[in-house]
């Protein structure tokens, strides 16, 4: 079986009774939750296969992400990470990871869902445009070396960005922690 977005517990729970085979939940160079939670450690050691949903952060992680450009009706616009001083904070972080990418000759985008197959996770981006389809496909085939994940893991530490998920309501309402 899958799952999306079980808890710790619940995931132990019902791997004892039935071998999970993957789990889907949020998990991105922005996003690393899933490193503090257990879940990924608990996948690994278990050879559960994780599929990381969001890689790209909902767009932050584009080279072509403008927040003044969101519709008004856009939900992003009440998602934490994307608001007020916490959009300041992590839009340093994606101005490091941009220099990082250029600096390489890659997109933002290829550099994410390089660093996602570089912690042996399966990435699902969207694609509902071309141009998404020809910003991920070199990822696959660009490396990174130890050094290079050593430096972004130094630009986009586990707690860096600032901001959770979802707002506090829907997090409630979703069981997140």
């Amino acid at each position: 079986i899958g799952l999306s977005e079980p808890t710790l517990e619940q995931l132990k729970k019902i791997h004892s009774i039935c071998p999970v085979s993957f789990l889907q939940s949020e998990y991105s160079l922005l996003e690393r939750g899933m490193e503090q939670n257990g879940i990924l450690d608990f996948c690994r050691a278990n050879s559960i296969i994780f599929v990381a949903y969001s890689p790209l952060c909902r767009g932050l992680l584009t080279n072509g992400f403008d927040p003044q450009a969101l519709e008004q009706s856009d939900f992003r616009k009440s998602l934490p990470k994307f608001t007020g001083e916490n959009y300041e904070i992590n839009s340093n972080i994606i101005t490091q990871l941009k220099t990082f990418a250029t600096e390489r000759d890659v997109s933002l985008s290829t550099l994410a869902l390089a660093w996602l197959i570089a912690q042996n996770v399966i990435a699902i981006p969207g694609m509902r445009k071309t141009e998404r389809v020809n910003e991920s496909l070199p990822a696959l085939n660009f490396k990174l070396s130890e050094e290079d994940l050593d430096a972004l893991n130094r630009i986009a530490y586990v707690g860096a960005t600032k901001g959770m998920r979802y707002s506090p309501a829907a997090m409630q309402a979703y069981g997140f922690r």
